[in-house]
């Protein structure tokens, strides 16, 4: 008798976490224009983004995952900086067109088009934050999935000039805020760089030397 309750109780243990584990996975979203309109009515009132950002970037070469730290700024309709405070301060800032990169005392500047790993962050973050997922579906094939806590949009660039840098883009956002919370960029191989955004505040005020790129 107690074999047999051990086991029922054993098996319901089993049930219980497979049931858990199920309700955890991806499926693909039931009606992605709804997921679109929602994301985009979210959106229309952020004019600017304010948060802290966990980096985990993964080098298959060394086996180990490097982690950095520091704040991310997000202005309308495309600007986005990256301040990096550990384990060094590095700065990364897109202003339309152009990237500028601050490292070492040393600065300098480019054309976007010749950065793809940062022409894929921008794009990818702007669709995002603005809604305009539309947007993006010419260069790059877009499949939208969801779990309990997050939509999932997982994104395939199409040309071959972007996919030699990125391979794959997944990005998750809260079921509830509707604001990007990870996105992660998978380079070749089994290269990534992952960022966990936190503690976001919204419609802040820059002055304009944030977003600078002389």
């Amino acid at each position: 008798m107690h074999n047999t309750l051990n086991m029922r109780n054993i098996v319901a243990i089993i049930l219980l976490l497979t049931s858990f584990a199920l309700s955890a996975q991806n499926k693909p979203v039931a009606n992605v224009d709804e997921f679109k309109h929602r994301l985009a009515n979210e959106a229309k009132n952020i004019k600017s983004i304010e948060s802290r950002f966990v980096q985990n970037k993964y080098l298959e070469v060394f086996d180990e995952q490097v982690k950095s730290t520091g704040t991310f700024r997000y202005q309308e309709s495309d600007k986005i900086s990256f301040a990096y405070d550990k384990p060094v301060d590095y700065l990364m800032v897109i202003n339309g067109g152009r990237i500028k990169i601050e490292a070492d005392g040393k600065k300098s500047t480019m054309n976007l088009g010749s950065n793809q790993m940062a022409n894929g962050i921008q794009s990818m973050m702007v669709a995002c934050v603005t809604g305009q997922l539309d947007a993006i579906e010419s260069d790059y094939t877009v499949n939208y999935f969801e779990n309990d806590k997050f939509y999932s949009v997982e994104i395939e660039p199409k040309k071959a000039a972007i996919k030699s840098y990125i391979s794959n883009i997944k990005i998750e956002l809260n079921r509830v805020t509707m604001m990007v919370e990870t996105l992660r960029l998978t380079e070749q191989g089994n290269n990534y760089t992952e960022y966990q955004f936190q503690n976001p505040k919204y419609n802040v005020t820059f002055g304009q030397s944030q977003f600078s790129v002389e």
